[in-house]
């Protein structure tokens, strides 16, 4: 069988804890949610930096889960701090509760990768295997859920997570991270990238699927497309549910290669589509992905001689998409979030170097928005039906009634 090229499959750098003080109360109730089609993600109001927000020099990564917010330093991932009101801070430390100090946040498109379940949230870290890991594993999983007040740390060779589907033609599986995970009836599924490998060999960039069951998770793959065994060099980065499939996106990592998805109804049985697009960029990264009444819709960045165009590609049933340059996203334009809303879809990012939001019913008819965010705020995180980004010392909210003064 024909192998890819090397690719880079180096273990995340390991991070070391810094340790926290506080100790977890559990996150307050939600703040109301404030829907209005016309201002939403357009209007937007500041709040003074409260709890680590105090810390205007701080670098949060942020994402939205369970009603709250949630912020941690990059430098000490398995602290987290969070709010559902502006006001009052809740923070978790990790490591009392058995994650190693020395894991690292998994993340993809979107953050951190969690399964946002509304009153709860699943949270992926990740810690270095050991040379003489039995199956090969360069990177052991870590699984956090966090509801209310409690918090459990689950170990990935306890729910089934290192035990690795059968050997192909003497190739061996190893999984390597979880990218994102998405329900499809009463099943839970997850997607990740790993490698199909012989020792002493160098493998390339595969990817399997998981399927939660009453004994834990089933990890499948097989050494075929889409899964594995081509020359395509992609890795998955996102999965949502679509009617009554899953839908798969992923992103290149090579400029050879087209824009993909794969669907699948059962987790293990899974289809590549490969749309082409008229006037493309010659290379493309995906930079966030959601799905909403409307269908699915993932925005990113093409670039040809050196300029970045801000796209978003839209489709109603992940088998037909199209592609849409976001009004001056064609000005070095960059999409950091793409979020559903009850209006239709809305992205926050850059263009000609200042921020930019767009709006669209339908993930294909764009307009850009007349939105004043300050020029440090890039992204935007969902939170309790509403929008909430960070900045240097402070928080900016649309759509929910945290207070603050309106911009």
């Amino acid at each position: 069988m024909h192998r890819r090229p090397a690719a880079l499959l180096a273990s995340t750098v390991v991070l070391v804890l810094v340790g926290c003080g506080a100790a977890p109360t559990g996150p307050s109730e939600p703040g109301a949610p404030a829907h209005d089609p016309e201002t939403w993600g357009i209007e937007w109001a500041r709040v003074a930096g409260t709890g680590p927000l105090e810390d205007d020099a701080a670098d949060f990564e942020v994402f939205g889960a369970a009603g709250a917010i949630w912020l941690y330093d990059a430098e000490a991932p398995t602290v987290l701090h969070t709010t559902s009101d502006g006001a009052a801070w809740t923070t978790w430390d990790l490591a009392d509760h058995g994650l190693p100090a020395e894991a690292f946040a998994v993340t993809s498109v979107d953050g951190l990768v969690r399964d946002d379940r509304g009153d709860a949230v699943t949270l992926v870290y990740g810690s270095g295997a050991t040379a003489d890991h039995p199956a090969g594993l360069l990177e052991r999983m870590w699984l956090v859920d966090i509801a209310g007040e409690e918090v459990t740390v689950t170990a990935g060779v306890d729910v089934g997570l290192e035990a690795m589907p059968a050997a192909e033609g003497g190739w061996d599986f190893r999984t390597r991270e979880l990218r994102g995970f998405a329900s499809l009836g009463d099943t839970r599924y997850a997607i990740g990238d790993g490698q199909w490998w012989q020792p002493f060999k160098t493998g390339g960039v595969d990817a399997f699927a998981a399927t939660e069951t009453d004994a834990g998770w089933s990890v499948f793959s097989t050494d075929t497309p889409p899964l594995g065994g081509s020359d395509y060099l992609a890795s998955p980065v996102a999965i949502e549910t679509l009617g009554d499939h899953l839908v798969v996106v992923t992103d290149p990592l090579s400029s050879l290669y087209p824009f993909e998805v794969w669907l699948s109804s059962d987790g293990v049985a899974w289809e590549s589509v490969a749309p082409t697009f008229e006037g493309a960029g010659a290379e493309y990264r995906v930079t966030s992905v959601t799905a909403g009444a409307a269908g699915i819709v993932a925005v990113g960045v093409e670039s040809a001689f050196g300029r970045g165009t801000g796209v978003a590609w839209a489709s109603a049933d992940g088998r037909e998409w199209t592609r849409t340059v976001l009004p001056g996203g064609e000005e070095d334009g960059a999409p950091e979030t793409v979020v559903a809303t009850d209006a239709g879809f809305l992205v926050v990012g850059e263009a000609a170097m200042d921020t930019a939001v767009w709006t669209s019913p339908d993930g294909v008819e764009w307009t850009r928005a007349d939105a004043e965010m300050p020029s440090a705020v890039r992204n935007a995180v969902p939170v309790a039906g509403g929008l909430v980004a960070v900045g240097p010392g402070f928080l900016l909210t649309s759509g929910l009634d945290w207070g603050g003064v309106v911009e």
